[in-house]
């Protein structure tokens, strides 16, 4: 059986359709060409002559096959080709989702750990949204209108660029989480946010304050502020949950607060604190039969309208108690001649808020000897390595500590010597500063 000879292309008028003509055995076969995905192949560029000639190598290689193996794996190919141009048909047929559109119809609104699905309080949906619109905002700039078009490459670029807008490395890193959480949403394959690398950051956590700057913003507050602030120090809940606190979360004689906290809620999980003598009293003032409803009322409507505007009023106080909320050389700044806040050009680095009366609560406790299993019970921390970071040891908690060291160098301390240490070191923070300052004349007499 004589072979095909090669099949040659032509076009039969001016910027018209491709044909291939070829001969089998002296006999003349003429068929138009189509792509891939069936499209007729016409046009008089180059680009679609070359398409037309990778065409009809297709049409024609069968009949010239060398022998019947090569001829089978022409079928084959042949087989896959067209599945492949089936599916790329497909694709190319299905509606395709504009980003402006994907919030409304895939919003993330809840989340899953492990197996189970807790809905996401108002205020992280409304963050959420806001970082994935910086991101469509992006797009949107580029060009890039619908979720199909945009490709790991167009993520990467995007992550690149992110901390040339001021945004820390930590921000961008958790709108790249929430980009690639929506596309999963949206089932976009494959996700181009997918594999992302993330930026390295250092964490910059809020720091405790100090007994004196605790009396300074404790005492000048007034009003629902005061309770608020003493909701802080004396039972550690976040700003959220000592703001929405309501009365029958308080016992009806004053001594408990019962509470689960709105960042765990989807644990099921309550926290029971036992409330200082300080929070009692402040509790108190309100008389039993008004104990109903929220217990800070005003503060729990503008929490639940505005909860970065109640976050602000706190720092506002902070500031007028002379505490700075920003690390030096970050955020706004006292300037020295005129006393007034001024930005001192670099992205502020948080290290005061209201989230420090927490901290408090954390080292004050530990510090006064409470049990550090019994502190996580009370905050709530869901692990001791979480619970870490809210542990801060001063230079006083320090010292104490070097100084509880046996004397194992020297003269051997004797066993009624270290009756007399452990005991004294017992009293030290109870102490009174007339005592301490008569302790440390003795000592250094």
């Amino acid at each position: 059986m004589s072979k095909a000879q090669k099949g040659n292309v032509f076009t039969r008028t001016e910027g018209g359709r491709w044909y291939c003509q070829w001969y089998v055995n002296g006999k003349q076969f003429v068929k138009a060409l189509s792509d891939a995905t069936g499209k007729p192949i016409a046009g008089a560029s180059k680009a679609a002559e070359r398409e037309a000639r990778k065409a009809a190598d297709l049409l024609v290689r069968p009949y010239t096959a060398r022998d019947k193996a090569e001829l089978r794996q022409e079928a084959v190919n042949a087989l896959a080709g067209a599945r492949a141009a089936a599916e790329a048909a497909e694709i190319a047929a299905r509606p395709r989702l504009p980003l402006a559109e994907v919030w409304t119809r895939f919003p993330y609104e809840s989340n899953t750990r492990g197996s189970v699905e807790r809905k996401l309080a108002a205020r992280t949906v409304t963050g959420t949204r806001q970082q994935w619109e910086v991101f469509t905002g992006w797009a949107a700039d580029k060009g890039i209108r619908n979720a199909e078009d945009v490709t790991r490459d167009h993520a990467e670029v995007f992550r690149r660029e992110l901390p040339n807008t001021g945004r820390s490395a930590d921000l961008t890193n958790r709108i790249c989480v929430v980009c690639r959480m929506m596309f999963r949403r949206a089932g976009i394959e494959p996700n181009p946010f997918g594999a992302f690398r993330r930026l390295a950051y250092k964490p910059t956590g809020r720091r405790e304050l100090t007994e004196p700057e605790l009396r300074a913003v404790c005492g000048s507050a007034t009003g629902e502020l005061r309770r608020l602030l003493a909701l802080g120090l004396y039972t550690g809940l976040r700003l959220g949950d000592a703001c929405q606190l309501d009365w029958s979360e308080v016992s009806p004689d004053l001594t408990r607060i019962i509470r689960e906290p709105g960042k765990t809620s989807y644990k099921g999980t309550e926290v029971v604190i036992p409330t200082h003598p300080v929070l009692a009293t402040i509790l108190g003032e309100t008389p039993a039969e008004e104990r109903t409803g929220p217990v800070l009322p005003d503060l729990c409507l503008k929490y639940r309208a505005d909860a970065p505007g109640v976050s602000k009023m706190v720092g506002e106080h902070f500031e007028a108690n002379g505490i700075r909320l920003h690390a030096p050389g970050t955020g706004r700044a006292r300037d020295p001649e005129t006393g007034r806040l001024v930005s001192t050009g670099r992205r502020a680095v948080t290290e005061v808020s209201f989230h420090s009366m927490r901290h408090s609560f954390v080292s004050l406790a530990a510090r006064h000897g409470v049990p550090l299993h019994v502190v996580q019970a009370l905050a709530g921390h869901a692990s001791p390595e979480i619970q870490r970071r809210y542990l801060h040891a001063s230079p006083a908690d320090l010292r104490q500590a070097v100084a509880a060291l046996p004397a194992v160098i020297g003269e051997p301390e004797t066993p009624v010597c270290a009756e007399l240490r452990a005991e004294v070191a017992k009293l030290l923070p109870q102490a009174s500063e007339g005592q301490l300052r008569a302790a440390l004349a003795a000592l250094t007499a």
